[in-house]
């Protein structure tokens, strides 16, 4: 049978669905973060390559540079357009439409992927029965082009009625016309003017509100040292290459406490030898370009010391390019200095 576009979307969503309650998915599906979703396209891309999805790549990640693998130009994709299928991902009831819904097909491995007006697919009694239950819901409003997809994709969009207007605003029959119409433009501008004025009057009490606790609390911590973490569960600070734990209350201007992780402690350190990285750390070892040198640690997560940037797992155009065979003759790799302690105790 010919598949129309809406219940091939159905079928999609019930497949991951089904896929999600037995405990089927890869775990980086079942755990999902946009990095962790372009991991497995890197993933799925390297295990089952086929033919007939390179419309549906080519769709979702575009094309690329003469020369270059289309692997390496998946690792490199920009994370933040998975955002769509990451919000649907976390809570199924979101819609998924166009590109979305075919990337999903893609990394579930959907059997009637990818979508044609023209192509015959063979339903089992499952499949059908979930398109009959599916008759009496609201068409979806999408198209398999895409032509709906936009940063908004993802979210769930509830329909709104049209409230009936108040007694008030109902112009009374015994009046001239003129002056009904008048007489509602007056007491619908008045009704606007003073919904504007508490509007005002509440933005002002909120913000007076919001600076008076901000002065009490300054003026109640302000001979406290600043500190992130609390004296209950400890704290640690970035010693270079590695944290260090130490007690909250100490005093150490030159230093940022920060709340005691110990998993972090034990496991998040900078590499210092670049020879010690093979290709085994291909997706393990993380990376940041910063103050134009390249800085290699054993895990993600943010910078120690710019917390605001976040690291990126190694990839295979990074290993090649920086420390692939000439990494020990100092060819292809960056000049590495050593980085100023900022954080030494």
């Amino acid at each position: 049978m010919r598949l129309k576009y809406p219940d091939y979307i159905k079928l999609v969503i019930a497949a991951y669905n089904k896929k999600r309650a037995n405990n089927q998915l890869p775990l980086l599906l079942a755990q999902p973060t946009r990095a962790n979703i372009r991991q497995e396209c890197v993933n799925v891309y390297r295990e089952r390559y086929d033919k007939k999805d390179e419309v549906t790549l080519r769709g979702f990640f575009g094309t690329v540079e003469q020369g270059r693998k289309f692997l390496e130009h998946i690792q490199e994709f920009n994370a933040d357009k998975f955002r769509p299928l990451d919000s649907f991902l976390k809570d199924p009831r979101k819609n998924l439409t166009g590109k979305y819904v075919e990337l999903l097909a893609w990394l579930i491995d959907f059997p009637h992927r990818p979508f044609s007006y023209d192509k015959q697919v063979l339903l089992n009694d499952e499949e059908k029965q979930i398109i009959d239950n599916n008759r009496d819901e609201p068409p979806v409003d999408a198209s398999p082009d895409g032509s709906d997809d936009n940063e908004t994709a993802g979210e769930t969009v509830l329909p709104t009625e049209e409230p009936a207007p108040p007694l008030s605003e109902i112009p009374d029959p015994k009046l001239p016309a003129y002056k009904a119409d008048l007489f509602l433009q007056t007491d619908l501008s008045t009704k606007r003017d003073t919904h504007k004025n508490k509007k005002l009057v509440l933005a002002i009490l909120t913000g007076i509100i919001f600076l008076g606790g901000l002065y009490m609390l300054w003026e109640k911590k302000r001979d406290t040292p600043f500190t992130l973490g609390n004296s209950t569960s400890g704290c640690m600070y970035w010693a270079g290459d590695h944290y260090e734990k130490v007690a909250c209350t100490e005093e150490k201007k030159d230093r940022l406490l920060l709340p005691l992780n110990e998993e972090r402690i034990r496991d998040f350190k900078r590499i210092t030898q670049q020879d010690t990285i093979t290709e085994n750390s291909i997706g393990i070892v993380h990376y940041i370009k910063r103050n134009k040198t390249i800085e290699y640690y054993t895990a993600g997560g943010n910078h120690p010391i710019e917390l605001n940037r976040s690291l990126r797992p190694l990839s295979r155009y990074m290993f090649d390019k920086y420390l692939g065979k000439d990494k020990n003759t100092g060819k292809g790799s960056l000049k590495e200095d050593t980085p100023k302690l900022i954080n030494n105790p």
